[in-house]
């Protein structure tokens, strides 16, 4: 997090010395947007790089748990249907499909416990 923080502050200090060397400001210009960044960047900057982070760490579960749910929602009707092709009635398919709707069950409420959360933190849903 330190690292992101430190990018993020360094990314705004050249975007504003660029525009400082645009309009031709003077040294002592430069030196207060410097120290007028710094005190804003210390303020916002951490909530900023903390959010981006949980954002990014939302997106990355609703994404490979959404993939997952319809990949073994595929593997249990491929499963079902070889099963009453070829007539086989064994324990392990069952017990199998039994374990992967009861996943893919626990993903969604997962996803309801985490959306309820937000809900109550006040934070929005994303979409």
């Amino acid at each position: 997090m330190e690292s992101q923080l430190a990018e993020e502050r360094l990314r705004l200090e050249r975007h504003l010395i660029k525009i400082c060397d645009k309009i031709g400001s003077s040294k002592e210009a430069r030196a207060c947007i410097t120290k007028w960044l710094g005190q804003i960047c210390s303020h916002f900057l951490p909530h900023f790089v903390n959010a981006d982070t949980l954002a990014l760490k939302y997106q990355r579960f609703y994404n490979r748990s959404s993939k997952l749910i319809y990949l073994l929602a595929a593997v249990i009707v491929t499963t079902v249907s070889a099963g009453a092709i070829f007539k086989v009635h064994e324990m392990a398919i069952t017990l199998f499909e039994i374990f992967a709707i009861l996943f893919i069950l626990f993903l969604i409420y997962l996803w309801k416990q985490n959306r309820l959360a937000r809900k109550m933190a006040g934070q929005p849903h994303p979409r």
